[in-house]
């Protein structure tokens, strides 16, 4: 790492495994809720894979201000 600098191929490979494994873990929860309501589950999964997108943007958009505030 040169210059503080995490390297693009890196940060992509965090993403990936980071992002599936916290949407299966949002959509287990979602899914066990929603079965335990009686439903079919449908939603929770579509809901689970949203929310994990919004987390990894949001934690992406922190990284990016705080590597700009180090400058």
């Amino acid at each position: 790492m040169l210059n503080n600098k995490m390297p693009l191929w890196l940060s992509g490979l965090i993403i990936c495994i980071f992002g599936p494994v916290l949407a299966l873990i949002i959509g287990t929860t979602l899914v066990k809720y929603n079965h335990s309501q009686g439903g079919t589950s449908e939603g929770a999964g579509y809901a689970a894979a949203f929310i994990g997108l919004m987390i990894i943007g949001i934690i992406s958009k922190i990284n990016h201000f705080l590597k700009e505030k180090k400058r």
